[in-house]
């Protein structure tokens, strides 16, 4: 079940929004300002949600800093935000946009409007993992089910094995990435937490002395480790 954290310092609207989305068989988490959003994707062993939804006007810490903050984060870098403002002028809507937001819906909204734009962020996700490893292994795409039952790597490796300095957790972890998956796939199908996996994945890049996430993917296939 995708997961949405809704950022918002109006509690009727936050309710409303949140009956809406769990209608439509999201979980939902709420905050009331940045601070707290950011409190909330930063917490030991957080769920990291798979879109974000906020306000732009709010104390404390507006939806203006969160997304800067959000982007800034190398973990959240691709993290889906959505900004509900009732903010009209185009220039709201052009720093919101700048900013890094994939979207900008003004208030009032059509709800369906914005559950059609939850899922089309949700699904460009999707398809931008599956061209990651399209693209660095130049083979056609695999069906999703094959994914779940590729055969983990070996957990006794060459000396000389490019992730030999990995150990046997962060190899299978290193594995599912290549082949793809997202931190909650990972953490699915190997029972972590999303934060243990995010874990691994930085200590894999540091080990690797791989830039971002993205880099394992080609590293795997540069070293014909799928």
């Amino acid at each position: 079940m995708k997961q949405i954290l809704v950022v918002d310092d109006d509690p009727p609207f936050v309710a409303a929004l949140a009956a809406l989305l769990q209608a439509r068989g999201y979980r939902v988490q709420t905050a009331r300002n940045g601070l707290e959003a950011l409190d909330i994707l930063t917490a030991p062993q957080a769920q990291i949600p798979d879109v974000v939804v906020a306000d732009v006007a709010m104390p404390w810490c507006d939806g203006l800093e969160l997304c800067r903050r959000v982007r800034y984060h190398p973990e959240f870098e691709f993290l889906p935000f959505i900004f509900l403002s009732a903010r009209t002028q185009p220039q709201d809507r052009v720093a919101g946009l700048r900013i890094g937001a994939d979207d900008y819906l003004i208030k009032p909204f059509d709800p369906e409007e914005l559950i059609v734009r939850v899922e089309n962020l949700l699904e460009r996700v999707r398809r931008m993992h599956s061209e990651i490893v399209r693209a660095v292994s130049r083979q056609p795409s695999e069906p999703e089910a094959s994914t779940a039952s590729a055969e983990p790597l070996l957990t006794t490796l060459p000396k000389d094995s490019p992730i030999a300095s990995l150990t046997a957790t962060e190899r299978e972890v290193f594995q599912w990435v290549a082949r793809g998956l997202t931190n909650r796939e990972v953490a699915d199908q190997m029972h972590l937490s999303v934060r243990t996996v995010q874990g691994h994945v930085a200590n894999i890049r540091a080990k690797l002395h791989l830039p971002r996430r993205e880099a394992i993917v080609q590293f795997a296939y540069q070293h014909r480790l799928m």
